[in-house]
């Protein structure tokens, strides 16, 4: 028969043993629930970074390439030259008064859209650069557009003068 003293010892073996497995076992949960934060502050960190690809690819498809846009600034500025060499030419020709009028009208017009795509020219900011490029883009076009209709403009005035 086992006496008192080898049973209170099991007993105090029993009870370290499963105070050492409950120790063990909230240590698990513990690691558990660490694993599951990283893993929740890991993927949150990838959505943030695959975002910003996102919007860095948006940012380059929608933007015009200096390339492209000096090319085509180029472009319209001999394209300018050409209309206002035309129009030098024409200066001997008598102007109607309307015909003037309209013409200095719109050379303010195409000065004030001149200065205010050098205005728009001077931010340094990446993405309103992009947006302040295609602007003057539009501008010019304009202003040339402008341009071809004074010139058209002219011509038709000359032709009405001769008849």
């Amino acid at each position: 028969m086992p006496n008192q003293r080898d049973y209170s010892h099991t007993r105090g073996v029993d009870k370290r043993w499963s105070d050492h497995i409950r120790h063990h076992q909230e240590m698990e949960r513990i690691r558990e629930r660490e694993t599951d934060a990283a893993l929740r502050s890991l993927n949150l960190r990838l959505d943030a970074m695959n975002e910003f690809r996102a919007s860095l690819e948006d940012f380059q498809s929608r933007s015009l390439s200096r390339d492209v846009y000096q090319t085509e600034h180029s472009n319209l500025q001999s394209r300018v030259a050409e209309t206002d060499r035309r129009l030098e030419n024409h200066v001997h020709l008598p102007i109607h008064p309307e015909a003037k009028t309209r013409v200095e009208v719109l050379e303010t017009k195409v000065r004030k859209l001149e200065d205010e795509t050098v205005k728009t020219a001077t931010l340094a900011v990446v993405e309103s650069e992009a947006r302040r490029a295609r602007k003057a883009l539009g501008y010019t076009i304009i202003a040339g557009v402008i341009l071809l209709l004074a010139d058209l403009i002219l011509t038709l005035l000359q032709l009405a003068a001769k008849k």
